[in-house]
Parts: C-alpha cells; sequence; structure tokens
C-alpha cells in the first residue's frame, strides 16, 4: 500500500469514528424520545459533516472510504448486525463522491449532494418498510389514507402531498450543505487546548474476535441468505398457513443458536410496534380475518428478517472472513476499521460530556470536528507502534499446535539461528495432563510444570507447580540468542506475565530490539492484561499473510 492510499484509509478512519460517534449519539438520542423523522435528522447532519470535512480534506476516494468505516462501525460494533445504518450511511458517503468528483468540491457540489442524500434517507426508509412488512404494508398505508381522509374531511391528492415533502427536502439538503460551510469555516479557526483533548486509543477490540464457546460456520452465511430469499418469497407468493409453520421452526433455530445476539427482540417497543401494525391492518380491513392474517404476516416477516440479518452479521465475524479479505486485498479496510474501533470510545465519551448537550447540536459538532487532527496523528503513531503477534484462545483450544506448524514454516524460510524461543508441550499419563515441558527451538528440554510433584524453586499456579529456575535459566540462555535472532516464540504467557513476573523480562529486552518479531501465545484474559501492561505496544492477532508479507 503506497503513502498516498494508507493517507486516505488513516483519514477515512479518523472520519469515521467521528462520523459513528455523532450518529450513535444523536441517534440514540433521537431514538429515545420517539421523535419522527430521526432517519432524516441524521442525514442532515452527516450531509453537514462530510462538507466540514471535504473543505478540509478535498481528496478523492475520501468520502466512500469513510462511509464504509462509518456502516461497519455503526453495524458490527454493537453486536447485532444493523442493515439499516450500514445501507443508508454508505449510500450517503457515496452521493457525496460522486458529486464532489463531478463538481469539484464547491457549495454546487456539496448542495445537490445534500439534495439527494435527504431524498435517499427517506427511500431508503420506504424500501426498509416494504422489506421488513412486505407489499401488504402499501395496503395498509393506502387504506389508512383513504379513511383519513373520510374522517378528517381534508382532500389532498398524493401528488400534492408528494410535492410538498419534496420541497421541505430539497430546502434541507441545501441547508445542510450550507451549514457544513459554516462549520468549516469555524471549526478549525481555534485548535482544542491539551488538556481538553481526550486520551485516544489505538488498540480498540477485535471485531472478529472469537466469542467464548460460539463456534461459527461460514456454511451458515449461506444457509441464512438462502432461507431469507425463501421465506421473504414463500410469505408473498404461498398461503399463510402453510409457511408460518416452517418461519416459526426457523425462528425457533435461530433464537438457539444466536439467542444472546438477538437483542432488539428483546425491546418492548419493537414489539409494541409490531402488534400496533397488526392491529392496524384488523382495523382497516373489513373481512377481519384476512386483516388478522396480513398482520401476522407482516409481524412474522419482521421478526424473521431481524434475526436472520442478526445471524448473518454474526457469523461474519468469524476470523476465517477477515483471513479471507486480507487475502483478497482488504487489509488496508480492515485496519481502517480496526483504528477506527479504537479511537470511537475515546470520541463518544468526549462528545457525550459535552455541557452544551444536544441543545445546541452544531456547538457539539463543531468541538467533534476539532478532533480530527488529534485522531489521525493517533493512528499514524499506532501505524508506526511495535506490533506484537499473538495467538489466543481458551486452555486446549490448539494454541501450541499452530505455533509448533508457525515454527515449522519459519525453518523452511530462516536459518536457525535466526528463530529463537520455545515450546510448552504438555505430558500426559492415562489421557490426562500431568505436566509441561519446555522444549526450547535450541533443542533444550527443561521440565516446566507438573500438577503433583513440587520442584525445588517452587511457584504455585492454578493446579500446577512451576519451576522457577527455568525462567531464570531459559531467559539468560535465550537473551544471548536474541541479537542474531530475527523471531522470537512465546509459548505461553499467563497469569504470572500479568504480575511482571514469568517471562516479562524477556519479553520486555525483546521488545527493545527493532530487528526482532516477537509471536506469543496468551488467553484472551491474560492477553487483556498485556495490552493494558504494555499501550506502547500494537498487539496483532497472527494471520497465515503475516510471513507472506
Amino acid at each position: 500500500m503506497n503513502k498516498d492510499t494508507r493517507l486516505l484509509w488513516t483519514r477515512a478512519a479518523a472520519i469515521g469514528s467521528i462520523w459513528a460517534a455523532f450518529e450513535i449519539i444523536l441517534g440514540t438520542f433521537l431514538h429515545a424520545l420517539r421523535l419522527p423523522f430521526a432517519g432524516t435528522t441524521l442525514t442532515f447532519f452527516s450531509v453537514a459533516l462530510l462538507t466540514a470535512f471535504a473543505r478540509r480534506y478535498p481528496q478523492k476516494g475520501l468520502f466512500w472510504r469513510a462511509a464504509l468505516v462509518t456502516a461497519l462501525l455503526r453495524s458490527l460494533m454493537p453486536s447485532t448486525f444493523i442493515l439499516g445504518p450500514l445501507v443508508g450511511i454508505l449510500l450517503e458517503g457515496l452521493i457525496f463522491e460522486w458529486f464532489t468528483r463531478l463538481l469539484g468540491y464547491r457549495f454546487t457540489a456539496f448542495a445537490l449532494a445534500g439534495v439527494l442524500a435527504m431524498f435517499s434517507a427517506i427511500l431508503h426508509k420506504l424500501v426498509s418498510i416494504l422489506l421488513i412488512y412486505g407489499t401488504d404494508i402499501w395496503l395498509v398505508l393506502k387504506n389508512l389514507y383513504f379513511a383519513l381522509m373520510r374522517s378528517t374531511g381534508w382532500h389532498l391528492s398524493p401528488a400534492a402531498l408528494f410535492a410538498a415533502i419534496g420541497a421541505v427536502y430539497v430546502l434541507a439538503g441545501i441547508s445542510a450543505a450550507y451549514t457544513g460551510l459554516y462549520l468549516a469555516r469555524t471549526a478549525w479557526q481555534t485548535k482544542l487546548s491539551v488538556e481538553s483533548i481526550p486520551r485516544i486509543s489505538s488498540h480498540g477490540p477485535d471485531i472478529f474476535a472469537v466469542s467464548g464457546r460460539f463456534r461459527y460456520h461460514r456454511t451458515f452465511i449461506i444457509l441464512h441468505l438462502a432461507a431469507l430469499i425463501f421465506f421473504l418469497a414463500g410469505l408473498e407468493f404461498f398461503p399463510f398457513s402453510y409457511m408460518w409453520p416452517a418461519v416459526v421452526l426457523y425462528e425457533i433455530f435461530l433464537v438457539y443458536r444466536y439467542g444472546k445476539g438477538l437483542r432488539k427482540l428483546n425491546k418492548p417497543f419493537f414489539w409494541v410496534q409490531l402488534l400496533l401494525i397488526a392491529l392496524l391492518a384488523l382495523w382497516l380491513w373489513s373481512d377481519k380475518k384476512e386483516g388478522l392474517q396480513i398482520g401476522l404476516k407482516m409481524m412474522l416477516r419482521a421478526v424473521l428478517l431481524v434475526s436472520i440479518l442478526t445471524a448473518v452479521g454474526t457469523e461474519l465475524r468469524n476470523p476465517i472472513v477477515r483471513h479471507l479479505l486480507e487475502r483478497r486485498g482488504y487489509a488496508p479496510l480492515l485496519s481502517a476499521l480496526q483504528s477506527a474501533t479504537g479511537t470511537l470510545p475515546s470520541v463518544l465519551a468526549y462528545m457525550g460530556r459535552q455541557k452544551s448537550g444536544w441543545v445546541k447540536p452544531l456547538a457539539v459538532l463543531r468541538r467533534s470536528l476539532q478532533l480530527i487532527d488529534a485522531v489521525i496523528q493517533n493512528i499514524n503513531k499506532a501505524h508506526n507502534q511495535r506490533d506484537i503477534f499473538y495467538i489466543t484462545g481458551p486452555s486446549g483450544s490448539g494454541k501450541t499446535s499452530r505455533l509448533k506448524q508457525i515454527y515449522q514454516a519459519l525453518q523452511a524460510e530462516y536459518h536457525p539461528q535466526k528463530i529463537t524461543g520455545f515450546l510448552a508441550l504438555a505430558r500426559y499419563e492415562n489421557g490426562q495432563i500431568t505436566g509441561y515441558e519446555l522444549h526450547c527451538t535450541g533443542g533444550q528440554v527443561f521440565p516446566l510444570a507438573s500438577r503433583n510433584q513440587p520442584f525445588d524453586h517452587n511457584l504455585r499456579v492454578g493446579r500446577f507447580n512451576l519451576n522457577a529456575t527455568v525462567f531464570e535459566n531459559c531467559t539468560a540462555m535465550l537473551l544471548t540468542a536474541l541479537e542474531q535472532a530475527t523471531w522470537l516464540l512465546i509459548d505461553e504467557m499467563g497469569p504470572l506475565e500479568c504480575e511482571g513476573k514469568g517471562w516479562i523480562p524477556l519479553f520486555e529486552t525483546a521488545c527493545q530490539m527493532p530487528q526482532l518479531q516477537i509471536l506469543i501465545t496468551a488467553r484472551p484474559k491474560t492477553l487483556d492484561c498485556l495490552r493494558e501492561r504494555f499501550p506502547e505496544y500494537r498487539f496483532r492477532e497472527w494471520t497465515e499473510n503475516v510471513l507472506d508479507g
């Protein structure tokens, strides 16, 4: 990746973190109050935000990248797959990118992009409603429209109604662009004081982190998408009495497999909304049986759509998907997303504590824009940090076996003196682990741990006795080999290292040698401890393309 492309992704990550933070906080505020036109309001401020950044960074390719990062942050971070924000935000970025490329970075381009983005918001909402509830929702809305006309005596043609709404949206799009230009003129006239800049961390949570006991299956992605197409088509073209048992059975399977991830199904407002739509259908239809069936079908369709999209989003967090994306050339996107993930919590906290609150959203947005330089600087700093590669997983997950395979691959690429370190191999009796032996890359073997027999210099950790002299002797031996080495393998770092003991002296010395690549194994809790203990280093999960690079 060349320097210009890296700069684009860095700025996209910075813009994405600020954009996502504003969407999350303002969106939560609007939805908590159940205010109408929440999506339109968010689009207005998104256009203003993009216009301000376009004045600051008039670069081709920046805004679709920023939109992609923002959309993925909004869709992946809350542990559910939110289709609406992903599609809506990405569409806004693409519209803005297209108009600025066509007309340049001037008010005309910003205004036209704003108008089209505002219309895309309402179009996206209509398509979402159609996707969730099916074509029956149009019948409900049409019957409701005529019922209101009859009851109020108010006669307004659909064309006149759409024209009035269109005029409001045109005015809103132009106003959003003007607001963005105003922010661009005022936001960067004064810089934030050093004290007010939040401490931004680049060590974000791994969005592909394996969740506890959950077992990912790539085939389920295809299965769920095929099921979605089948059920949505079936509910439209086949009798409801034939389809609802199959839909219910599939929904039971989804709840069983993804129960914790289906958070939206736990929200009372979601069910109240569905119930109101079903009751509305029952009220509007003269044939009450048909109205009840249409209402139940819309409810079932909405629950199924939310559940399947959540299931697909969960399966997409499979680390194998990340490895596939990296091999296909999407590593810059994943790197930018990881940087934005680390930045987002600090930006959220900073924006959330603004005294003006959302009574003055432009003031909050202006101060948030001023964060951009600090965020970019932090991400650039993170890119220059020392990488510590790791293999993680619970006990018995195969960390040592994988490290052994990597060691064999390194032997094919490097001279034996370039690889140093050790593997902790288990000893078994009657199928039970009784201890561990330390196998060094130089061929030496040391007794490391025993479940039953204490050592002369003994350390008790959990169920095992540890040989304290091994840490001292092996560290002293390896320190002499580090000067000539290119790779250091440490299997594994655990509770002792969290206390600053064990292999920490070896690790700290190795980190001061710039020519040395370090690969460790650690359980997830230990990895969190190491991140807190060594914030100056960037811990990266091992992927197969590390050696290829």
